[in-house]
């Protein structure tokens, strides 16, 4: 996956971050050549402040949206689903499964459905579902910390970067 975000001009840095100002340009990154026609002109080093946060802010939204497919595609790989339904009846399953290990005497609608399909016991449906549930949400949970970590190191560091180091930023390092 690529990771680049273009560098916001000073005319997109002024639609952001100033609503309702309108200006025009022949060179959009180019102070001098900035039109105010409506609004109040801003000082350019407060400006280019503002182009700079501006930047970090599209940088560490990117990283939000990357952390956020990792986490989508590491579920994917354990659950061997992406459907949020199924991933809801894994759940309603699990509940149904640790239910009836405690008290035998449990309603169990999906198990009970299940196994008209499998030919297995409720028992050992039960065990086997709380066992791998709990096998998988183990190594999710695994995975989901070094996702936040990753993000949250890589938002730090964006915080403190320079426009010349956004432009060189190659992103985190899922891992």
């Amino acid at each position: 996956m690529s990771f680049y975000v273009k560098k916001p001009t000073l005319v997109d840095t002024v639609s952001v971050m100033y609503p309702g100002t309108v200006l025009s340009s022949t060179d959009p990154d180019n102070y001098s050549t900035l039109v105010w026609e409506v609004g109040t002109p801003v000082v350019e080093a407060t400006l280019l402040v503002d182009q700079l946060t501006h930047y970090r802010d599209l940088v560490e939204d990117k990283i939000r949206r990357e952390a956020h497919d990792e986490r989508y595609a590491r579920t994917n790989l354990v659950l061997g689903t992406e459907d949020s339904e199924q991933i809801r009846t894994y759940d309603e399953k699990y509940l149904e499964a640790s239910a009836y290990l405690v008290n035998n005497s449990s309603p169990t609608p999906i198990m009970s459905a299940e196994i008209t399909h499998t030919g297995e016991t409720i028992a050992s449906l039960a065990v086997l579902v709380v066992s791998q549930y709990d096998a998988a949400k183990a190594t999710l949970k695994t995975m989901w910390g070094n996702i936040e970590g990753t993000r949250r190191v890589a938002v730090s560091l964006v915080a403190t970067y320079s426009i010349s180091q956004l432009e060189a930023y190659t992103g985190p390092v899922w891992t």
